[in-house]
């Protein structure tokens, strides 16, 4: 799922010591292709395993991702405008928020429209924790499935849970700016 889910352009987390609990898409059509998709990444946690890793992250996170062009410039050239980006602290968890406007409905993350249907393919080890639309398994893969007339496409993804302790939480390391 990490891999898919790119717009974790913030999130190139995934190349690093960045992951994240849960990422929820709320895609709302404006028309059949164009539109403007609301991102949730819930808490964000670094496994660095030192000083020096945990300090790289959190640079990255909070000055590079959030609050620098490099981000926007790179998902513009892929047909996302960014509206809006912030970091929150939610229930102690630090989580972000981005707003995107798209053109073409195939820029989003893998979505696509096939005639009738709108759809995500996903690989079958990816967890898909809610979606509005439905969940078709294959002997390969797994897809959501909506409806052309379905204006708000909605899904959550699971990514970690955390259990083990070895990842830093970041929320009180964050100075809103």
């Amino acid at each position: 799922m990490k891999k898919i889910f790119a717009i974790l352009m913030f999130i190139p987390l995934i190349n690093g010591c960045l992951t994240f609990n849960t990422l929820s898409y709320k895609v709302v059509l404006n028309d059949e292709n164009g539109g403007t998709a609301f991102v949730v990444i819930n808490d964000i946690r670094s496994d660095a395993e030192d000083e020096t890793e945990f300090a790289d992250d959190t640079t990255k996170l909070f000055n590079d991702y959030f609050y620098g062009d490099d981000v926007i410039k790179s998902l513009k050239e892929e047909g996302k405008e960014v509206t809006s980006r912030s970091l929150k602290i939610d229930d102690g968890h630090l989580n972000a928020y981005i707003t995107f406007d798209f053109g073409d409905i195939n820029s989003v993350e893998n979505l696509a429209k096939d005639g009738d249907f709108y759809y995500l393919t996903l690989p079958l080890a990816d967890s898909v924790v809610s979606t509005n639309g439905h969940i078709i398994l294959s002997k390969d893969y797994k897809r959501i499935m909506w409806d052309k007339n379905i204006d708000t496409l909605k899904f959550e993804m699971f990514s970690i849970a955390f259990d083990d302790g070895n990842y830093r939480e970041l929320a009180k390391y964050y100075k809103q700016k």
